[in-house]
């Protein structure tokens, strides 16, 4: 390791230490105070971070709260990555581990669901899937059609109502705020049609669709896979996975030799 590397390691292992790197210039307490200003910034970049990651949960635990949640987080976990787009992956871990959050059980699932839609915000854009090409295409091709799902959507089951819990606590959400608060299966669709990303309950069938199409599976093995629950609408969860442009570009699936 060259000299540069060496120094710029030992000042980053000492950002997250209680300590001064080795060769500061100047007066010892004059360098740690200098120093101290290099962590502290480094910490409120991670805070805000969060922040802006989980606005929802920021919302239902108040300023003052999450404030605290976020020091802690920013103080027990590593930035990885140059893009604090990247900070905050686990922080539903964390949270299932937070004492003074223990209160409000749901919160490391919110937490879940709002790094889904961070991850979809950021996504790559796509072309959604024009449906007069499906028209084009004959009957017996639609066995082995696969699709490829735009890279912002995804879905995901949870053992909360947190789809609601994310409806209720947008800013411009002007209808009732009824939540169950018992824990209950609940699934989730994550997608950006346009610029804004949307989140949508599922039923398990619908989800069970999506699943299977983001899995690869032909759309008669999705259909399937989708109809052994019950009230699944072929037609229906085809037509929304159209007008929600969660569909990209398809392919056939190549037969077995």
């Amino acid at each position: 390791m060259s000299e540069l590397a060496k120094t710029q390691a030992d000042f980053s292992t000492a950002l997250a230490a209680a300590t001064v790197p080795a060769g500061l210039r100047g007066e010892a307490t004059q360098s740690a105070r200098r120093f101290a200003v290099y962590r502290n910034n480094v910490r409120l970049a991670r805070m805000n971070a969060l922040g802006g990651a989980y606005p929802v949960l920021r919302r239902i635990v108040g300023e003052p709260f999450f404030e605290r949640l976020a020091r802690e987080y920013a103080l027990s976990h590593e930035s990885h990555s140059g893009d604090l787009n990247q900070y905050g992956a686990d922080f539903n871990a964390f949270l299932a581990d937070f004492a003074p959050a223990a209160e409000l059980p749901y919160l490391p699932e919110v937490a879940r669901l709002e790094w889904l839609v961070h991850c979809s915000y950021y996504a790559a854009d796509s072309v959604p899937l024009d449906p007069a090409s499906l028209a084009l295409l004959d009957e017996s091709q639609w066995g082995a059609l696969c699709f490829r799902l735009a890279p912002a959507v995804s879905a995901a089951a949870f053992i909360w109502p947190v789809a609601r819990i994310w409806e209720v606590n947008q800013p411009q959400y002007a209808g009732a705020m009824q939540v169950d608060p018992q824990p209950q299966t609940s699934y989730a669709l994550i997608f950006r049609p346009q610029y804004d990303v949307q989140v949508a309950a599922l039923g398990a069938g619908e989800h069970a669709f999506v699943a299977a199409l983001t899995a690869g599976r032909t759309l008669a093995q999705a259909l399937r896979q989708a109809s052994l629950h019950a009230g699944f609408d072929p037609g229906t969860a085809l037509q929304r996975a159209l007008q929600r442009g969660l569909l990209g570009d398809y392919y056939f699936q190549q037969a077995a030799l």
